[in-house]
């Protein structure tokens, strides 16, 4: 998984390891990666790889700044952090655009049975041919 690399990748220990990874799994599941279609689903782990990078960036950004960086180390790391939000808000949009344009949003049924209870079931909604 490209998350796991990912995280691995930072040079963290394994305690920050797995908290990149429940990050990963949160942005996915506040995304509805489970009741997504295929397509939709490769677009929101790309949404979520790109933000641990952008996050990444943005770290190391500030940590640079502090440490009375050369012109040349400011300029590159403006650049890398630029191109790491561009990618992130290409990701958002394109998940975006296809949602929209599959406009499938997720359905919720409420089933009421005897004796009061209530089940939910979501299922992803059908199209009308």
């Amino acid at each position: 998984m490209a998350a796991c690399k990912l995280a691995g990748a930072f040079g963290h220990s394994y305690s920050t390891d797995a908290l990149w990874m429940f990050k990963h799994r949160t942005i996915r599941s506040e995304l509805g990666y489970d009741n997504s279609s295929p397509v939709e689903r490769l677009l929101i782990e790309q949404v979520a790889l790109c933000y641990l990078r952008m996050y990444h960036a943005e770290r190391v950004y500030t940590h640079v700044l502090q440490n009375r960086p050369t012109l040349e180390e400011v300029g590159y790391w403006d650049k890398r952090l630029s191109a790491v939000q561009r990618r992130y808000l290409r990701a958002v949009e394109t998940l975006t655009r296809v949602r929209r344009l599959l406009g499938l949003p997720p359905v919720q049924v409420n089933i009421a049975l005897a004796g009061g209870q209530q089940v939910v079931a979501n299922a992803p909604a059908v199209r009308n041919p």
